[in-house]
């Protein structure tokens, strides 16, 4: 009978926000399952993890953690120990090609631990979605329901965090570095054009270069048309859940943004400029995406786990090439057959 737990995922607030309604269900189905979790921004925040009712989250450990470097297995060890620990849960799909640590320290485990972790080929070579493969990890071990509520981040958000009529378009340009990024002179003559529509909020990032960025899109949109957008700064994760769930829709690059509008219910359209919506998408029917054209022409393109591998920095051919995705392109979905907004 599994106890005590250990989930291994990335840092990000976006891998954080997929896992909510799993963790949520594994509360309800597995209530003697406790668990701990890598550190992330969405788990390192108590406000959030008290208002989600994660009932059986006992904390956070290191974030390095998750990459199970052999200098850190003495730490991790001890702790499994001290914390008696039977199952270890790795979310990460990167697989053993990439994710050597986690696969050593499991080969030179004690076989007291269990270790749970992706189906990491699909019959085509690729990752799954990654929601589709929490379910199916999760659900075939007993610990969650399949019928789980997908939803279940909007019940996480207090109702004075969300407005009672939905309102505005939610823009998102940050994804935590550069390789995800759409370029700013598009966002400018898109968002030129829809607020000339609907009132905009413009999120601001993390660091003085996004902020930055930020504040000069809505400067440039207010140039167009005075007081249609407003700069939205969040000082946690329940605001920025709470800000996307009273958004009417929302833009966004592949980020936190997309997946918390998945688990809210809320309209999304995402940009995948270097990262796979196979894999990475809402996967919900009312998020949509919009691919870059030369993505899977990339040759550093890894189906596996969904992404181009250029150490996280800018695809060389979508350099030379651009991302092929026109301002017109995304309007058309936003306000054409699909009518997002």
């Amino acid at each position: 009978m599994i106890a005590n737990a250990l989930i291994v995922n990335s840092a990000g607030l976006g891998d954080g926000l997929i896992e909510i309604p799993f963790l949520k269900n594994m509360a309800d189905v597995a209530p003697r399952v406790r668990f701990h979790h890598t550190g992330s921004k969405v788990f390192s925040d108590k406000t959030f993890t008290n208002a989600a009712k994660l009932a059986t989250f006992r904390g956070t450990v290191p974030s390095d953690w998750r990459n199970f470097e052999e200098k850190e297995w003495p730490a991790i060890r001890a702790f499994v120990v001290a914390n008696e620990i039977d199952l270890i849960v790795n979310l990460r799909n990167f697989g053993p090609a990439h994710d050597g640590g986690y696969f050593a320290f499991k080969q030179n485990s004690p076989p007291s631990i269990a270790f749970w972790n992706y189906r990491f080929a699909g019959r085509r070579g690729e990752c799954g979605n990654i929601r589709t493969q929490i379910r199916e990890l999760l659900s075939s071990r007993g610990v969650i329901d399949t019928a789980l509520n997908p939803l279940s981040l909007r019940e996480a958000v207090r109702a004075e965090y969300i407005s009672s009529k939905p309102s505005g378009i939610a823009i998102n340009i940050h994804a935590g570095n550069v390789f995800k990024l759409w370029p700013d002179w598009k966002w400018r003559i898109l968002c030129q054009e829809l607020v000339e529509k609907e009132h905009l909020k413009v999120f601001a990032g993390h660091g003085d270069i996004e902020n930055r960025r930020a504040a000069d899109l809505v400067r440039q949109i207010d140039a167009h048309r005075p007081g249609g957008a407003r700069l939205i700064q969040c000082p946690d994760v329940l605001t920025a859940v709470g800000e996307v769930a009273s958004s009417r829709c929302v833009v966004t690059v592949d980020s936190w943004m997309l997946h918390a509008a998945a688990g809210l219910g809320v309209r999304a359209l995402g940009l995948y400029i270097v990262t796979s919506p196979l894999t990475w998408g809402g996967d919900t029917d009312h998020c949509v995406s919009i691919e870059s054209n030369h993505l899977r022409r990339c040759e550093r393109f890894d189906p596996l786990i969904g992404l181009c591998r250029n150490q996280y920095r800018e695809c060389p051919l979508i350099e030379r090439e651009g991302d092929g995705i026109d301002v017109k392109d995304v309007l058309d979905l936003l306000g054409g057959g699909t009518a997002l907004c």
